[in-house]
């Protein structure tokens, strides 16, 4: 299931436009709200390209695209694993396979905080939404 998001056109950037987006009750029915990046806001700012021609005040909704998934997933369980891996190898080959294995760890724990580090900030406005469809209603501002 995608990610939708509704938000209100603030500014136009070129063939791109910044959208406000406010939180919704739908968060608080969300089961990932606790891992949630935006946990805790109550609106925020992306940029996205402006496929639809949307102009300042119009309500557009939006999508997380579906690749943003895949770098979050990398991020937090390949990256460590690659780490963990590469560190195993070195430490057997200098010294031994029991050292290869505390090596490991330290592998696990660097790639860890690489992923943490890389994901430093990040929040909605870091991910690639795409808008899906406008509407400029007067009814629309009532859904926010």
């Amino acid at each position: 299931m995608a990610l939708k998001e509704r938000g209100e056109v603030i500014e136009i950037l070129g063939g791109e436009a910044r959208v406000r987006v406010i939180r919704t009750e739908a968060c608080e029915d969300c089961s990932a709200k606790h891992g949630c990046l935006l946990a805790g806001k109550h609106e925020w700012e992306l940029t996205v390209d402006n496929t639809l021609d949307a102009r300042p005040g119009e309500i557009v909704d939006l999508e997380l695209a579906g690749g943003a998934y895949l770098g979050s997933g990398f991020l937090i369980f390949i990256l460590p694993l690659i780490t963990l891996t590469i560190f195993y190898l070195i430490g057997n080959q200098l010294v031994s396979s029991a050292f290869g294995v505390f090596f490991a760890f330290i592998g696990l724990f660097a790639g860890m905080m690489v992923a943490l580090l890389l994901s430093k900030g990040k929040g909605a406005g870091k991910f690639k939404y795409r808008m899906i469809g406008k509407d400029t209603g007067p009814e629309s501002s009532s859904n926010l």
